[in-house]
């Protein structure tokens, strides 16, 4: 009789790790050494449900992102920087690290990062839920990174970043030809000035803009406002005229209507409001702080409706328009 001897193998199965929802209440990396740490105080955390905060109050020490890149989405908002007062990330040379990352449910803020050039690493995210903000980069020269980001619906800012002179990437372009939100893109280097010259390079047309905003931070850029919008008279959203070397506002003097608020700080030369004789509404605020050589209001003669009018004047050194004695102009 043979004997028959059975063999039983152990099943060896794949170790596969699952991707789950986490840090339902968000999470805060100042340091380098937590994001180096992540895996492993989070394993399998690739969908964090809430906000992400990257930066210190006044200092932080991250220079890379590398261990986030496990990260595929993120609920709430992502605050690369200033998100908040005093948030800053003076080291982080590179957003590599969130490679894999494909969706933001609210709000991407990328500011105070003062030696990161450019936003390669974000190449793989598509959507965000809310607002667009980068600002204040001290050393970012182009949008190049941010190549297939769908912003929707959502108000974008660009802002104060003094070397960034390359904006003509396909989204932003995109967005500008049919604005959903307000657009906020001022005090760049030349190149991503405005959307006039973004548009330009772009080889696009811009009308008004459907929701505002304008800003107008030099002589050159009222100076260009019609060629810029042309046909332009009924402005959306809100105005904002601050220039040390405005002299001037005869390039607006096309406008007639305003529907969010006008507000003119710290124009040091300019004089008079000429120029705006044909601005008949302003459906908000009319404010004027820190303009020191504005001595009356006269331009404004056609104004019948404004929202409301603050005016620090005469004696307060701090907020107000020291040289501006009287209301002329706005009978």
């Amino acid at each position: 009789m043979k004997k028959i001897v059975l063999i039983v193998l152990p099943l060896i199965l794949p170790l596969v790790v699952l991707s789950q929802p986490c840090l339902p209440e968000g999470i805060t990396f100042t340091y380098q050494e937590q994001v180096d740490n992540f895996q492993i105080n989070y394993p399998n955390c690739t969908e964090i449900e809430g906000d992400v905060f990257i930066g210190g109050f006044g200092w932080s020490d991250i220079t890379n992102l590398d261990s986030l890149c496990v990260i595929n989405s993120i609920g709430g908002s992502l605050i690369m920087g200033s998100g908040y007062p005093g948030g800053i990330n003076p080291s982080l040379i590179s957003l590599t690290g969130l490679s894999n990352l494909t969706s933001i449910g609210s709000n991407l803020t990328i500011a105070g990062n003062y030696v990161l050039t450019n936003l390669t690493g974000l190449e793989s995210l598509t959507s965000i839920g809310g607002e667009l903000w980068i600002s204040n980069n001290d050393a970012l020269v182009s949008l190049t990174g941010l190549d297939n980001i769908d912003v929707g619906t959502n108000d974008i800012y660009i802002c104060n970043n003094g070397l960034l002179n390359t904006c003509d990437v396909s989204w932003l372009c995109n967005y500008l030809a049919n604005p959903n939100g307000s657009v906020n893109i001022y005090n760049n280097a030349p190149g991503c000035n405005n959307p006039p010259e973004i548009a330009n390079d772009c080889g696009i047309p811009i009308p008004c803009l459907p929701y505002g905003n304008y800003y107008f931070y030099s002589q050159d850029e009222i100076d260009n406002f019609q060629a810029g919008y042309p046909g332009c008279t009924e402005l959306k959203g809100g105005v904002k005229i601050r220039g040390n070397d405005i002299s001037n506002l005869y390039g607006l003097n096309v406008v007639i209507s305003i529907e969010g608020k006008l507000y003119f700080y710290g124009n040091s030369v300019l004089t008079s409001l000429d120029g705006l004789e044909n601005l008949t509404s302003i459906g908000g605020t009319l404010q004027f702080t820190l303009n020191n050589a504005l001595v009356n209001l006269i331009g404004l003669d056609g104004l019948t409706s404004i929202g409301a009018l603050i005016i620090g004047f005469p004696l307060s050194i701090n907020g107000g328009n020291p040289a501006l004695m009287n209301l002329m102009g706005l009978e």
